[in-house]
Parts: C-alpha cells; sequence; structure tokens
C-alpha cells in the first residue's frame, strides 16, 4: 500500500530521501524559494570519505569499458610523443 501523503514538504522529503539513495547529493533550499525545492547533484568521478577523495565505482567502470573497447591508451601515448 502506498502511503498518502498530506503535507508537500514531506513529499520533498520522500522525493530527497530516494535521490540520496540513487547517489545524489541533495541540497533543500530556504522555505518559499521561487522555481525550485530540491536541488540535486552528482558527483561524476569522485566521491570524499573521511576527507579524502576516493574515484566513483561508476566512473572506475567507465574508464576500464574506454580502456577495453576504444583505442583510448592509443591517444594518450600520441599526446605525449607530439
Amino acid at each position: 500500500m502506498i502511503a498518502q501523503i498530506k503535507n508537500p514538504y514531506d513529499f520533498e522529503k520522500v522525493v530527497a530521501h530516494y535521490f540520496e539513495q540513487q547517489g545524489y547529493e541533495v541540497i533543500m533550499p530556504p522555505a518559499n524559494t521561487k522555481g525550485y525545492d530540491i536541488e540535486l547533484v552528482k558527483s561524476l568521478a569522485f566521491k570524499e570519505t573521511a576527507g579524502r577523495s576516493y574515484p566513483r565505482t561508476d566512473f572506475l567502470q567507465l574508464a576500464e569499458y574506454l580502456e577495453e573497447h576504444t583505442a583510448i591508451d592509443e591517444l594518450r601515448y600520441q599526446r605525449f610523443e607530439n
């Protein structure tokens, strides 16, 4: 059964929680901000953990895929040869 949400702010919290679970940073603007209710930010390559920066798993998977299925290594070395 799906619970009914009567307060719009509760709906915003549910949506924010969903996107946090998907890996987004959720920023809630001050009340009555015109134009938007939730700001979502997703880091493309790195995440911060305990003050240190680590590559995200999806970024590492993308890099591995590109290395296996493209000539990206050749391009990297050509750049240094010229």
